[in-house]
């Protein structure tokens, strides 16, 4: 399946969806790989979406749930958030959230990124964004080294997530999602070695893995402990109120 093919089939997907649940769906964009330009032949696409239901079902005392999760089949990944969870999730700057908005792949879009745009600069906060992707790089930065032979891409992915942090730091702003947007803000010899593992993880075998760069390990370990310093020297992250989440909510139960 190709990514051309995929603009037509998943709306067609989601309208099936929309009937058998009682939803509506308001936005879907492609997720992971494929949105950050990291993705080979042999990538799922994964689709996210986030849907609402009619207004009656969040006053039952038996509340629906509000995930919607398929099983993965033929290279499809699909799953959707309701409406309900983005808005409270968002007051915390889950930056799951932050990534959909930035995908360049978009599926469904019936004006949510333009309505949410406001809530999504007022609930980003610098601290909480960079010590997301400082955690998400130490995690697969361990998946790397438990290993005798690392997956290339969580050599990859910890290089990305570095990068997503030394962005938030410097520019004060959810990053790009594209690894060649971010590479640029890696040191030198990082991003001299960045070329040929995007090249290792997109032109070769689906998951391909390689003897231990132990150089290269050495410096991604020395920018995470530069970035830590800097993180964990910021301010406290003060608490946001639910204001202007709670008028987002009922006015797209209005809608």
């Amino acid at each position: 399946m190709t990514q051309q093919e995929m603009m037509l089939l998943v709306p067609q997907k989601l309208k099936e969806i929309e009937k058998e649940y009682g939803i509506r769906v308001l936005y879907a964009v492609e997720s992971g790989s494929r949105a950050w330009g990291t993705s080979s032949e042999y990538s799922d696409f994964d689709v996210r979406f986030i849907f609402i239901r009619p207004k009656e079902e969040y006053l039952r005392l038996d509340p629906t749930r509000d995930v919607l999760e398929f099983p993965i089949a033929d290279g499809w990944d699909m799953s959707g958030w309701d409406v309900s969870k983005l808005l409270t999730l968002l007051r915390s700057t889950n930056s799951q959230i932050y990534e959909w908005f930035a995908s360049p792949l978009v599926y469904v879009d019936d004006g949510l990124s333009e309505r949410l745009r406001p809530a999504l600069d007022a609930y980003f906060a610098v601290k909480t964004a960079a010590k997301h992707y400082l955690h998400q790089a130490d995690m697969k930065m361990k998946q790397a080294l438990r290993v005798e032979e690392p997956k290339v891409k969580h050599y990859l992915y910890t290089m990305q997530h570095l990068a997503a942090a030394r962005w938030i730091l410097q520019y004060r702003e959810f990053p790009p999602i594209s690894f060649d947007r971010l590479v640029p803000l890696l040191p030198e010899p990082i991003r001299k070695e960045a070329a040929g593992i995007l090249f290792m993880k997109t032109k070769q075998s689906d998951q391909p893995r390689i003897p231990h760069m132990v150089p290269l390990e050495k410096m991604l370990a020395e920018e995470w402990e530069r970035l830590r310093e800097e993180i964990y020297q910021m301010p406290k992250v003060e608490e946001k109120d639910w204001e202007m989440l709670n008028r987002l909510f009922l006015a797209e139960l209005d809608r």
